[in-house]
Order: structure tokens, then C-alpha cells, then sequence
């Protein structure tokens, strides 16, 4: 997650405490909160889901799907839309006014 905020521009705080396991979701909120994400009902950037009752997900929205850390594979991958969970949470990024789409840094 803090990579792709660092993409974008900004010098993120990077999500702490992450267990596979957990249905406390007060680390994400900290998370959304010290970066300055705008919570949004609908095509958030970084999304929220809970994979079960007891894990919830953070990915990051990008063209066609999202971008996610895959637990069993060991590795961030690509996953197609829609997705397969409920969306808990999700917010938007603000991204710096000096990058654009145009300009290929976002």
C-alpha cells in the first residue's frame, strides 16, 4: 500500500500491525486517516474488503481490477473486476495537482 501511494507522489505512512487474521479494521482506518484518503462511497482507489468474516483486505483499484498482496501466493498480483468480496470500506487518493494521467506518473 505505501508503494503505491509513493507512486503517486506522497510520503505515505505505511498500514501497521497487519495480521492475516483479524477482524479489527482500526489499523486501516489509521492508515486511510494519516494519508490523508477521502473516504467515498463508490470507486474508491484503495479499497477495503473482507476476504471472510475474519480478514479484511486492503487492494489497490486500478484499470480493469486491482492490484493486491496475495497471501498464498506469496506475492502483490493482479485481479481482475469484479471482485469476489464484499467492499467493507474505500477511499479516494488526492493525488498532487503536478500529476496527471497525461503526464505518466499516475
Amino acid at each position: 500500500m505505501a508503494e503505491a501511494l509513493r507512486a503517486v507522489g506522497m510520503q505515505p505512512s505505511a498500514p501497521e500491525g497487519y495480521a492475516l487474521r483479524n477482524v479489527c479494521i482500526s489499523r486501516f482506518l489509521r492508515f486511510a486517516a494519516d494519508n490523508a484518503l477521502s473516504r467515498t462511497e463508490h470507486d474508491g482507489d484503495i479499497v477495503l474488503c473482507m476476504v471472510n468474516p475474519i480478514q479484511p483486505h486492503l487492494l489497490v483499484r486500478v484499470s480493469g481490477g486491482f492490484v493486491h498482496a496475495h497471501a498464498s501466493l506469496r506475492r502483490v498480483t493482479f485481479m481482475p473486476d469484479p471482485l469476489p468480496w464484499p467492499i467493507s470500506m474505500q477511499w479516494k487518493l488526492d493525488v498532487p495537482e503536478h500529476m496527471t494521467k497525461r503526464d505518466g506518473n499516475f
